[in-house]
């Protein structure tokens, strides 16, 4: 039961911080595909790896974070299902963009020659 309780506990923190960062990232203004690809394309080739790992790891975060409200929804009650529910389709289009930032990225990364 412990168990149970500490898992319920650790995804009301997860999903408070998330909306809390969700909110924070909402109250900023997101830069452009093209300002995006204009900014990497001025940054040395050392910067290029640091800016593709944190993407990576967002990327992670936020489909692990998403991964776990989906399995705690079947014995979530229907006012956490819906907090979980709104958490993750918000996740969803942060996930859309930050992978085309790394395809961005990556394609800059290769023709640099940095990455095959």
């Amino acid at each position: 039961m412990a168990d149970v309780v500490d898992t319920h506990f650790s995804v009301r923190v997860l999903t408070t911080a998330l909306h809390l960062s969700v909110t924070m990232s909402a109250l900023a203004i997101p830069i452009s595909k093209d300002d995006f690809e204009q900014a990497i394309s001025e940054l040395p080739d050392d910067a290029l790896f640091t800016v593709k790992l944190e993407l990576e790891t967002a990327l992670l975060k936020l489909s692990e974070t998403n991964d776990l409200l989906e399995a705690e929804l079947p014995e979530a009650n229907a006012d956490d299902r819906v907090i979980y529910t709104e958490a993750i389709e918000e996740n969803l289009p942060v996930i859309k963009s930050k992978n085309e930032r790394l395809e961005i990225l990556k394609f800059e990364m290769k023709v640099r020659g940095l990455l095959k």
